[in-house]
């Protein structure tokens, strides 16, 4: 059964990015725009790892996080951020990841925390 990864970003080109590189490498992807969007998915569905944007108008990424840690098995969250969170919200994800990233260093943290 192949593993399905939840990414939520505001930027669409960085979305079409991420769905092509994770569906070329086997994965089913599920896609938000938004963090509201992204927990509502997160409600009616599983996921294997999420891959979060930090910085998205209304809410960002920290209150994701702080959302999904109240699942009674939350997916592993990898962190994505062209500014410097906190050190405490990188504290609560599986990973955290730069912007701009090389793409297939997202493609390994993804395979490391789905194992």
């Amino acid at each position: 059964m192949n593993k399905t990864v939840l990414c939520i970003d505001d930027a669409p080109e960085v979305l079409l990015l991420y769905k092509r590189l994770f569906e070329s490498h086997g994965y089913n992807v599920v896609l938000a725009s938004n963090g509201r969007d992204g927990l509502e998915l997160m409600r009616c569905s599983s996921f294997d790892c999420v891959i979060l944007d930090y910085q998205m108008p209304g809410m960002d990424g920290a209150a994701v996080v702080r959302s999904v840690s109240h699942h009674a098995a939350p997916p592993p969250v990898i962190l994505v951020s062209g500014a410097d969170p906190p050190r405490e919200l990188k504290e609560q994800v599986d990973a955290f990841i730069e912007k701009p990233t090389a793409i297939f260093e997202l493609l390994e943290r993804v395979e490391a925390v789905i194992g």
